[in-house]
């Protein structure tokens, strides 16, 4: 018997460069290519021992001259258990709230993706934490409406709240490793306002650093980048625009081992798939049985636990005519969470592939087509973040991901960058076969929340 690993890698950077008012595109581009640069910077993390401090110290040598740190701060049905805070009250109804978001944040920005063909994978925890910093420095009508699509009914500070939470209860999760690293570059020796440092520093813990933007800040840059996600995304920017101002950025990495083990007679090595456009692609399946079955809309699915019970990997399959896409354009957050919820300890025998995959793209227009237009354009009011409105806006949100899923476990990796300028089987048993198109999540088993979801159209 061969112990089954479940590395589920998740890392997420969120990059926002603050701009002036100005015709000019940022030229910002992601990668996953090597890099063997020295650390330039001071490496701020949480512990997860001290996830309560304000001000996290700094755990690397090394940092640049140029570079000045100015602030530094997780009937069958399963039932799920709600928690408790140290203060002793319940924070069942927080996470929740949270969850809904998430999930209706995920599910609203798959909807404007195109989901065909390709294959698809996003973090929507990644987005909000890197766009919910960046949103403290909003105003007006700008944060009206990004409030009204990351927030829904909680206050600004309900949500920020609830981002502190979230990564103090990562952190301090016991039976798999989580890292949230948040950080902010400014161009010059602009001073952040108090209150937008302050919340920073409070609820996203997020490290502050000033210098004069040039190619080794960039470098510097990029190695926080890489120091942040054990080295899976070596770079996030190739350069930056000349009226860059300031640039956020958000990193987010989850490791685990599957709860069970596998025998090697559970691997199969030359099993089928039929991809998307009909091409028969051979592939390593994994078969097993679980007591997690799943319904969700015009899909049968499983759930597939890490070690400890805290997180999930679910996997569900259209029904036969339905494509990945049609299915996640017919669901919501809701109905995503509640089909989670509902899933019982029915016995369902399973395969699914081994399958790495990368996917990019600029979630700005889908942004757009959700309400928030006004962060883009020069009417936007950013003036929270110095304290004054200095013409800055929003040009593009970059999101790539990365995942591996194999008989060892799971990596998957995720850059979200917002850019502102200025076998035989019983058949009387249920059975999830994923040997075609198939949309998967990695998700909190408390609520239901998926912290990343994707769709599966190729293995290829």
């Amino acid at each position: 018997m061969r112990k089954k690993l479940a590395e589920a890698l998740v890392l997420a950077s969120v990059i926002t460069v603050i701009s002036g008012c100005s015709d000019t595109t940022a030229d910002i581009t992601d990668n996953y290519s090597e890099s063997n640069e020295e650390s330039s910077i001071e490496e701020n993390s949480i512990e997860e021992n001290s996830v309560e401090e304000n001000v996290t110290e700094s755990s690397d040598e090394g940092t640049s001259n140029n570079i000045d740190e100015v602030f530094s701060d997780e009937d069958g049905t399963i039932d799920n258990q709600s928690e408790v805070s140290e203060e002793g009250d319940t924070t069942m109804n927080a996470n929740t709230d949270l969850s809904k978001v998430t999930a209706d944040v995920a599910f609203n920005l798959l909807h404007n993706v195109d989901l065909e063909e390709q294959n698809v994978l996003i973090s929507p925890s990644s987005i909000m934490l890197a766009l919910g910093m960046t949103m403290n420095g909003a105003k007006g009508q700008t944060l009206d409406e990004m409030q009204n699509f990351f927030c829904k009914d909680m206050s600004l500070d309900d949500y920020n709240q609830a981002m502190y939470e979230e990564i103090t209860r990562l952190k301090s999760s016991e039976s798999c490793t989580w890292n949230v690293a948040d950080s902010i570059w400014i161009n010059g020796d602009m001073e952040l306002s108090e209150d937008f440092a302050g919340t920073v520093s409070d609820k996203y813990y997020g490290d502050v650093f000033s210098s004069l933007f040039d190619n080794s800040t960039v470098s510097e840059m990029n190695q926080w980048v890489n120091n942040n996600t054990s080295g899976m995304i070596k770079k996030i920017v190739e350069s930056l625009p000349a009226d860059s101002q300031m640039i956020l950025l958000n990193a987010l990495s989850f490791e685990g081992k599957w709860e069970e083990s596998y025998s090697d007679i559970d691997i199969y090595e030359d099993d089928e798939f039929t991809a998307f456009d009909g091409t028969v692609q051979s592939v390593t399946m994994i078969h097993d049985s679980v007591n997690s079955y799943v319904e969700c809309g015009n899909s049968i699915g499983f759930t597939l636990d890490y070690e400890g019970g805290d997180y999930a990997f679910m996997a569900l399959l259209p029904f036969d005519g339905i494509t990945p896409s049609e299915l996640i354009n017919e669901l919501s957050g809701e109905d995503f969470i509640n089909a989670f919820n509902s899933r019982t300890d029915e016995k369902v025998n399973i395969r699914f592939p081994e399958f790495t995959n990368e996917y990019d793209t600029d979630i700005s227009e889908a942004l757009k087509k959700l309400g928030i237009e006004t962060a883009f354009t020069t009417d936007a009011d950013f003036s929270g973040f110095f304290g004054s409105n200095e013409g800055l806006f929003i040009d593009s949100v970059l999101h790539k991901t990365h995942i591996e899923v194999d008989r060892e476990g799971t990596r998957a990796a995720a850059v979200t960058g917002a850019v502102v300028l200025g076998t035989a089987l019983d058949m009387e048993e249920k059975c999830v076969i994923l040997n075609r198109p198939f949309v998967y999540a990695i998700v909190d088993n408390t609520s239901g929340m998926p912290i990343f979801i994707g769709v599966v159209n190729s293995v290829d």
